[in-house]
């Protein structure tokens, strides 16, 4: 039975067989706790820091749950020639060898019992009828972990929920104002961007106004914009994207809410400064971050 592969090792051996193997889309890698098929290609994804996830639980009877935490979305592509059942079974044979419990396990039309809503369950490609589901769980470290698998005759979902405490990360320029003045820096979690790129969204707007606003209040004051990333890519790139991102917000605050150019500075020390494990979601999603520094 074909096995699943440990990041570390699928890297190497894409590595050695870069000439030949498709190559995985730039800024995306495995869930640590995971792993892919060997042979697959890693071609979408998306990682929310906070967000929600439907995933099927139960067989008999039919059940859905919703689960909120730190979310992780990926797609690949599968190699010519492997069944949905040979890529079922060894994902559920290594994840069972892994410590995860298996709630669901289900080949093509057992499955479909409720297509629409397992297509509601997927993410990424649309779900056709030739297909599995594997749904597993398990407790680490006092928090959960539920993953599911959903396998088609040509690409696999993998979506994966680790459970956090929701924290209103909201800030008001006398917070800001005050943190700065006691520490010098304050790090904001409210400051988004798209995925892989330095395009501020449109939610990340009243942030930063409340730092123009702080700017503002005290004429003195100076700062620098500082991107920080997680470890998903290479470090040259996380370090360029860090970059791109903190001069995106330098140029939103002068452009947009008149702070004078001279008085913020954009940097970007990608993850070089880390103040959670990259090892989960949840540290990751600390680590991605736009920290306020004074000059």
């Amino acid at each position: 039975m074909t096995r699943l592969f440990p990041a570390a090792l699928l890297a190497l051996l894409a590595a050695l067989a870069a000439p030949l193997a498709a190559q995985d889309a730039e800024g995306l890698a495995d869930h640590p706790a995971i792993g892919r098929y060997a042979g697959a290609t890693l071609v979408e994804g998306e990682i929310e820091e906070y967000g929600i996830q439907t995933m099927y639980v139960s067989n008999d009877p039919e059940t859905y749950e919703d689960f909120e935490g730190g979310v992780t979305r990926l797609v690949y592509d599968l190699p010519e020639g492997v069944s949905i059942l040979q890529v079922l079974r060894s994902y559920e044979e290594e994840l069972e060898a892994e410590g995860f419990e298996t709630l669901v396990s289900c080949l093509e039309r057992a499955c479909t019992g409720g297509v629409g809503r397992l297509r509601a369950t997927a993410w990424g490609r649309l779900l056709n009828l030739d297909h599995a589901f594997l749904t597993v769980a398990r407790e680490e470290d006092g928090r959960e972990i539920h993953a599911q698998v959903i396998v088609t005759s040509t690409w696999v979902n993998v979506n994966v929920v680790e459970s956090g405490t929701f924290e209103n990360a909201m800030v008001d320029a006398e917070g800001l104002s005050s943190t700065l003045a006691a520490e010098g820096r304050m790090a904001l979690y409210d400051i988004h961007f798209a995925t892989g790129s330095a395009e501020i969204t449109e939610d990340s707007l009243p942030v930063i106004g409340v730092i123009a606003e702080a700017l503002a209040g005290a004429p003195e004051l100076s700062i620098i914009v500082v991107g920080h990333t997680d470890n998903v890519g290479g470090l040259e790139d996380n370090l360029a994207l860090s970059r791109n991102r903190a001069q995106a917000v330098v140029d939103r605050l002068v452009a947009d809410f008149g702070v004078a150019a001279e008085r913020v500075t954009g940097a970007g020390v990608g993850y070089l400064a880390p103040v959670s494990t990259n090892a989960t979601a949840e540290g990751r999603a600390l680590n991605r971050r736009v920290e306020i520094v004074v000059r």
